[in-house]
């Protein structure tokens, strides 16, 4: 029994780290074009709002939280991994800042994950909220703290390609729709995770 339970979460550890492969590194100027992208004949304040309502989309309000300064949007999705005597938690973080550039505006976008250790199945002691194995832990982080920076250009273009479905009227990309695009290419789907792991990924209404 103890081998079995071994090898259950062996395979849920590859399971959850398997977007950790090693890959080639991105250069300077690949991290710009990705992070970047430009919004036509529009405004600061107007790019946050969107950007905003992309996330909210993405999940429930129990599990996405928004902060606003002047010129930046900080959004924090949760989720939570639950697998045969094994968990997983933690939150991607979604850091936009906007600039007015003439009638236009250019935003950058940061992505990090801030994964928990996977740890055993939880139990609750009674009158301890929140325990695992009873110890009553709970986990604080800042929400502008962006984590591990997500290095894939897929997930970046999915954001902005809802923004600019949300702006223009342009057909709105499920996470069911990227998922089959990439893995007929052969690629991977977890590239999506920060928008698609566990997430309702509602439409808007007047999205095709």
């Amino acid at each position: 029994m103890k081998k079995i339970t071994i090898l259950i979460i062996s395979l849920t550890i590859i399971f959850l780290s398997s977007c950790a492969t090693s890959r080639k590194q991105l250069t300077r100027e690949e991290w710009l074009v990705m992070t970047s992208h430009t919004f036509k004949n529009t405004t600061v304040n107007d790019v946050l709002i969107t950007a905003e309502k992309v996330l909210r989309l993405s999940d429930s309000d129990k599990d996405v939280k928004i902060y606003h300064l002047p010129n930046k949007m900080v959004g924090t999705r949760y989720y939570f991994i639950y697998a045969v005597l094994a968990a997983a938690s933690g939150h991607y973080n979604f850091d936009v800042t906007a600039v007015q550039k003439g009638p236009d505006v250019e935003a950058q976008l940061l992505i990090g994950n801030t994964e928990q250790a996977i740890m055993p199945m939880m139990t609750q002691t009674p009158g301890v909220q929140g325990g695992w194995h009873g110890a009553g832990a709970t986990v604080t982080t800042s929400p502008v703290a962006i984590g591990t920076p997500e290095d894939h250009p897929e997930l970046y273009r999915l954001f902005f390609s809802r923004m600019e479905s949300l702006f223009y009227k342009k057909d709105w990309l499920t996470c069911e729709k990227v998922r089959e695009d990439i893995y007929e290419k052969g690629g991977s789907t977890s590239v999506y995770s920060a928008l698609c792991l566990n997430a309702d990924d509602n439409k808007p209404i007047s999205s095709k």
